[in-house]
């Protein structure tokens, strides 16, 4: 693990129902000076959110009140600067692919393993020890390291709204009616 002085100010966040990966995930990052929270459901975890950014979450792919989807679509669009790790239960490709595009930082396929799972925290680690060094050497904070998450975002709210509005196969060409997603330039 890095450097564990830098790691004091770390905050946590587990989102899942089951008592298997809470004690898998508290094992890995309990070890650490991290502060660790756990939740179960998708409100819980924005009530937290909305008291304290934690800057890294583990969450569950289904919850009993939404998807870990839910989650990033209602906690994303600030300043924001969470790392999201992805307990992914089916497997299927195409959600894999989906959380990467969302910026999900990493996807784990369950039943978790411990050394699967602590790779991952010590890549979220690292890159929080990394922003800890940037930002006390004076860097800016890299706000456009954001954008492609968001624009993923974006592009997927789009082609949902663009879903209900215009059903694809209604007899004309369904790429027609694909919005695009115009990219933002940051001022």
């Amino acid at each position: 693990m890095p450097n564990p002085q830098n790691l004091t100010h770390l905050d946590v966040l587990i989102v899942s129902e089951k008592p298997d990966h809470l004690r898998t995930i508290v094992g890995v990052v309990g070890a650490s000076p991290a502060r660790v929270s756990a939740c179960f459901t998708v409100r819980q975890a924005q009530v937290i959110f909305a008291r304290q950014c934690p800057d890294l979450v583990l969450c569950d792919e289904y919850l009993s009140d939404g998807s870990y989807r839910d989650l990033l679509l209602s906690t994303r669009f600030g300043q924001n600067s969470t790392a999201f790790i992805l307990l992914l239960h089916k497997g299927e490709w195409e959600e894999y692919l989906t959380a990467m595009r969302l910026g999900v930082l990493d996807v784990l396929r369950c039943p978790l393993h411990r050394p699967e799972v602590e790779a991952a925290v010590r890549q979220a680690f690292e890159r929080k020890e990394r922003q800890i060094a940037e930002l006390s050497a004076g860097v800016p904070p890299d706000s456009a390291a954001e954008w492609p998450a968001q624009d993923a975002l974006f592009e997927d709210l789009l082609e949902r709204a663009a879903a209900t509005i215009s059903p694809r196969g209604s007899g004309s060409n369904a790429s027609d009616h694909r919005p695009t997603a115009v990219r933002r330039d940051v001022a």
